[in-house]
């Protein structure tokens, strides 16, 4: 589902991964970054806070706010990285990100056994051009 949501994307567009520890927001980007080309290891950003990833069509920011009470200390970095049409730009917890409009939130749940994941997507007007490649999925 995430390399098929990959190929619609075009650039500018700023994701918001919702789920608890686990639940597979991390194996997410990994599956969106091989969607786009990208041929690196996929890792989660908790304690380097950021991890690039360039395709030859995009460049993907993965950010993981999970250890901060506040964002100041990367605000510039998450300012930076959406001002740039050529990124996409992933955010996991992104509590405190409510000055960014147009957010695309994808949620993980984990169902009571932990083995399936149910995926929830909010598009805004802005992205409708991503809901055609999350049809059926």
């Amino acid at each position: 589902m995430a390399e098929e949501l990959a190929k619609s994307l075009r650039g500018g567009e700023v994701i918001e991964m919702i789920g608890d520890l686990g639940a597979g927001k991390t194996t997410f980007v990994r599956g969106l970054t091989r969607g786009l080309g990208c041929v690196v290891n996929v890792t989660s950003p908790t304690f380097s806070l950021m991890n690039t990833y360039s395709s030859g069509r995009l460049s993907v920011n993965h950010f993981d706010l999970y250890r901060l009470e506040d964002i100041g200390a990367v605000r510039h970095e998450i300012e930076e990285a959406t001002s740039h049409p050529e990124n996409v730009t992933i955010i996991e917890w992104a509590k405190q990100i409510d000055y960014i409009k147009d957010l695309i939130k994808i949620r993980i749940d984990l169902d009571a056994d932990e083995q399936n994941r149910k995926i929830h997507f909010l598009v805004p007007k802005k992205f409708e051009y991503l809901k055609k490649s999350l049809e059926n999925k």
